[in-house]
């Protein structure tokens, strides 16, 4: 059923009547015909790396199609290039305005992003319109056909469907490479989260300039190609928003993220635009307005199912053996549970170490002056009441919070200027207090999505989905590895959010909260892990309201209230301190902790 309750089945069988039409109508066509669908195909490639894998929903790209045309003409009329340099010279500058304008996408989505794109598409027409080497005399670029080095005679309308063909197919292998590459794999968690995202290693910027620049491309490639068929080029034209308009409708028809998505859509389209301008000729713009409303109200999945950064291993394969978290992290001497009680005196550099931070909301000092050090292989536990700046300290060290003053060092070094992405690629793995799950991947795909971009050293694919799966299994998950986390309690929610953080191998790992909701079976589970972890080496900071927990793994436990350090010492000298612990735990807990 869609979305609306329509039948799904109903739509997709008139889809197919569509695309059955749009393909008897290609092979029918003139070469010239086939051409044009070739180069919608392309187009329409280009636009699903973006608004597809990207998720950025883009209305202006007929603008880097509209550049790499004119970079060919220009380069043919007024440089005196032959075809193949000025194609070369239509793909860097479709590749170069589309990544430029990709720079403007990160946290800029949904309204914001399509607005940007349609005024950058509309003031690009605009200069090309007014520019007088544009347009000589009013009358648009006309491209030389002189010879077999000049591009209009070079492409005729005979070879055009040939050509227009090798681009549409060329950009289709380019999306499948694409598909299955850890540029896909990073926009998918971006698209899901930003803040995940970048708290799993994913540079908030590269991705996007890096889908962009890819994008771009495939559209100067078509645009240049265009280029050399039309001989007479116009902004009105080569910028035209309808284009725009039909590879959007072509990508959301066929299936965004998807290979065959936009081949498909833009097939249907053709078979869609022969049928309606055979019964009411030059209504076709109609019914592409239509069909794009009817594709994302009954059923926005497309007609092919999306199956973006496939992760994990197949359901019924073994995972691979991998090294020990022992041989991947360096080693710290730990007691079993316990590192040595005077740790804080041992004379070594402290991995993290908090100087004077402060922040604040809205006047308020969430953390004030707040001072801590924690010693390489140390489980530090932050303890007290609800709103004491807790999950902010844990924000400022991982970087998703820029602290108002201090400063926090990591290995010696300031994380002032170093965004969370760049933690995470030096071994910072954090969980959060409520569970940020991607719904629409698979709990072994998410898992084996961070261990691809998290893990310390970089794992290849087959070593992230070995990880993955071992994770899964520390955490009582294995089983569930192919549902979705909508599939799973709210405990193995909250056992999914941990099992990412050990994929990720970190040296330095930051628990908010690991054991809330979870029953006593999932505590002990979880508690298993947390101390595996703790002994391969790793750094652990945890936030945990469940002081018996924190007896069982922590080392050294720091009390805040209302922003700033109370009391900051070994397990023993904290968790035994009544003057300290019963206003915030009763006297009843903590006769039954000190039991």
């Amino acid at each position: 059923m869609s979305r609306f309750g329509a039948p799904s089945s109903v739509w997709r069988l008139v889809s197919a009547v569509a695309l059955a039409l749009g393909g008897t109508a290609v092979v029918a066509a003139s070469p010239s015909e086939w051409g044009t669908v070739g180069l919608e195909v392309a187009l329409a490639q280009s636009w699903n790396l973006i608004g597809g894998y990207g998720g950025y929903p883009s209305l202006g790209q007929v603008a880097p199609y509209g550049v790499g045309a004119y970079a060919l003409g220009l380069s043919v009329v007024y440089l005196h290039l032959n075809v193949y340099s000025s194609l070369a010279l239509a793909v860097a500058g479709g590749a170069v305005f589309c990544a430029a304008t990709g720079l403007l996408a990160p946290r800029r989505r949904a309204v914001n992003f399509a607005v940007v794109t349609l005024a950058v598409a509309a003031g690009t027409e605009e200069l090309f319109s007014l520019w007088g080497a544009v347009s000589p005399g009013g009358t648009g670029l006309t491209v030389s056909t002189v010879g077999l080095h000049r591009a209009g005679a070079y492409i005729g309308s005979a070879d055009f469907g040939l050509v227009a063909g090798a681009v549409a197919v060329l950009a289709t292998f380019v999306v499948a490479f694409v598909s299955r590459s850890r540029m896909a794999a990073g926009a998918t968690l971006q698209r899901a989260d930003l803040k995940l995202s970048e708290a799993c290693g994913v540079a908030s910027r590269s991705i996007p300039f890096q889908i962009f620049l890819v994008s771009g491309a495939i559209a100067g490639l078509a645009g240049g190609v265009a280029a050399i068929h039309d001989v007479v080029l116009e902004p009105s034209t080569m910028f035209d928003p309808g284009l725009s308009v039909l590879v959007v409708a072509a990508v959301v028809l066929g299936g965004r993220a998807t290979v065959a998505g936009p081949v498909i859509g833009v097939l249907a389209l053709s078979g869609l635009e022969v049928a309606v301008g055979y019964v009411v000729p030059g209504a076709h713009q109609f019914a592409l307005a239509a069909v794009t409303v009817a594709a994302i109200v009954i059923d926005p999945r497309g007609l092919v199912s999306s199956r973006a950064a496939k992760w994990s291993a197949h359901p019924h394969a073994e995972a691979k053996a991998m090294p020990s978290a022992e041989a991947m992290v360096p080693e710290v001497p730990r007691q079993h549970g316990r590192v040595p009680t005077d740790i804080a005196t041992t004379g070594k550099s402290p991995i993290v170490e908090i100087r004077a931070l402060t922040k604040r909301f809205g006047g308020r000092g969430v953390l004030v002056d707040v001072n801590l050090k924690v010693q390489p292989g140390e489980v530090l536990a932050l303890i007290g009441p609800n709103g004491a700046g807790k999950t902010t300290l844990l924000d400022c060290i991982s970087a998703l919070v820029r602290p108002d003053g201090g400063e926090v060092l990591i290995e010696g070094c300031s994380t002032r200027a170093t965004g969370p992405s760049k933690l995470a690629g030096i071994g910072l793995a954090r969980s959060f207090q409520v569970p940020r799950p991607v719904h629409w991947l698979s709990v072994a795909d998410q898992v084996g999505l961070a261990a691809a971009y998290g893990a310390t050293p970089r794992l290849g694919r087959s070593n992230a989905q070995a990880v993955a799966w071992n994770a899964l299994d520390k955490l009582r998950l294995l089983e569930q590895r192919q549902c979705r986390p909508g599939q799973l309690s709210t405990g193995g929610i909250r056992r999914l959010e941990i099992a990412r953080v050990i994929a990720m191998r970190p040296t330095i790992a930051i628990l908010d909260e690991p054991l809330a909701g979870l029953s006593s079976e999932e505590i002990e589970v979880v508690v298993g892990a947390v101390c595996d972890l703790a002994s391969s080496g790793a750094t652990v900071i945890v936030v945990e309201h469940l002081v018996s927990a924190v007896w069982a793994i922590a080392d050294s436990v720091a009390f805040l209230d209302a922003g700033r350090v109370v009391r900051h010492g070994t397990s023993e000298d904290v968790l035994t301190d009544p003057v300290l612990l019963e206003p915030y735990l009763g006297s009843n807990r903590l006769t039954r902790l000190r039991l």
